[in-house]
């Protein structure tokens, strides 16, 4: 009797791991937790469930590194502002490089990818006086991992907040809870925020 009712909590907790990730996910994951072109597409694409991409710290640290060597800083002296940019397609690359997988069969989906994130300062960093542009792919890769692995990927694009670093935590951290995990869907199209003095102050589509 102990062994049935054991039995039937397994094949109940398998059923329902199938139902939840479908059965191909659900295996893969099983096998080996590698992500597949495929996988980093559904991220981008906003196809997958909240923190579904699990990342270990090398993978955080790695593609925090690519961020910052990938992105493109524009300062404009004339009205006091620095624009940093990291484009869909250099992110799906970025993801491409970071996470682990048998064979990464196609990154035609990167051709589609034709969002860009970028941080606009308006006067110094520590001033808090700045808009933040996420597109549609950066902002389901972040709806895709962890609170912190979020944070962290905006950091690294802005080139850390010098200065500021809790503030910048905590005004990103809202950011990421409230807004860009708090929906069951992913996201169809790209946001920008608008911080002031520390303080977010709102959104509107890109």
């Amino acid at each position: 009797m102990y062994r049935k009712a054991n039995k039937a909590v397994i094949t109940l907790v398998l059923s329902a791991l199938l139902f939840t990730f479908g059965p191909n996910n659900f295996f893969k994951i099983l096998a080996d937790n590698t992500a597949t072109s495929t996988q980093i597409e559904s991220v981008m694409d906003g196809k997958t469930s909240k923190d579904s991409l699990s990342l270990s710290e090398n993978q955080k640290e790695k593609i925090n590194a690519l961020i910052q060597r990938e992105k493109d800083v524009q300062t404009n002296k004339a009205n006091d502002t620095t624009t940093v940019t990291l484009t869909d397609e250099q992110l799906y690359n970025i993801l491409k490089q970071s996470l682990t997988s048998d064979q990464l069969d196609s990154i035609q989906a990167a051709k589609h990818h034709a969002g860009v994130s970028k941080v606009v300062f308006h006067g110094k960093k520590k001033s808090g006086n700045f808009d933040l542009y996420l597109s549609k792919g950066m902002l389901n890769f972040i709806r895709g991992v962890s609170i912190g692995a979020g944070v962290s990927a905006i950091v690294a694009l802005a080139g850390g907040f010098t200065g500021a670093t809790a503030l910048a935590g905590y005004v990103l951290k809202k950011i990421i809870t409230q807004f860009i995990k708090k929906g069951s869907a992913g996201f169809s199209y790209g946001r920008k925020f608008k911080i002031r003095s520390w303080k977010y102050t709102g959104w509107s589509y890109q």
